[in-house]
């Protein structure tokens, strides 16, 4: 087995290039939640790991601990918002201890529940803001593709595509953001 601090500082030289940040990295620092490291960037992180030190992650349940590529920067703006992540940490000091060990375990002392930041009313205001935004950026999105993609008019893109997407796109978000 390599030393911790080699091993260390070889999780820094990817992080680093993961993350776009330069090293070093505390050993509470967490991938997702503090570096912004979700989806492909997190899958091919993880990869690099495997690669390099042969760790295995059998029984790493990826979506417990990383958003998948869709979701990644959606959750990204619900974190900077305020909300504290769904997601279970992964820690520079524990992937050191995986890779130690050579394959994965779940980190010991997981928060419990999760609790979103600020009161009832910014929740909620923050929530709802998220829940109209977003269908309106697609169905703006749907409009276009409409008017542009298939020669409609605005009116009848809007009515087709673009009030559609906003109603399903509303009821999405507002059952997948966290309400209390």
């Amino acid at each position: 087995m390599e030393g911790r601090d080699k091993i260390r500082r070889e999780i820094e030289a990817l992080l680093a290039q993961a993350a776009c940040r330069k090293a070093p990295f505390a050993e509470d620092t967490r991938i997702l939640q503090d570096l912004n490291i979700g989806g492909d960037d997190a899958d091919e992180f993880l990869e690099a790991i495997h690669e390099k030190f042969g760790t295995r992650f059998d029984g790493f349940e990826f979506t417990a601990y990383f958003p998948n590529e869709h979701e990644a920067l959606g959750e990204y703006w619900v974190r900077r918002l305020g909300f504290q992540d769904t997601r279970k940490p992964v820690t520079m000091g524990h992937l050191t201890d995986v890779i130690q060990r050579g394959s994965w375990f779940e980190p010991p002392g997981q928060p419990s529940a999760f609790v979103p930041n600020g009161n009832l009313v910014r929740r909620y205001a923050v929530r709802g803001m998220v829940a109209i935004g977003m269908p309106i950026c697609y169905s703006l999105a749907a409009v276009a593709v409409g008017a542009y993609g298939f020669g409609l008019s605005p009116g009848s893109s809007l009515l087709l595509f673009g009030f559609p997407a906003a109603a399903v796109l509303g009821v999405i978000m507002w059952r997948r953001l966290p309400a209390n």
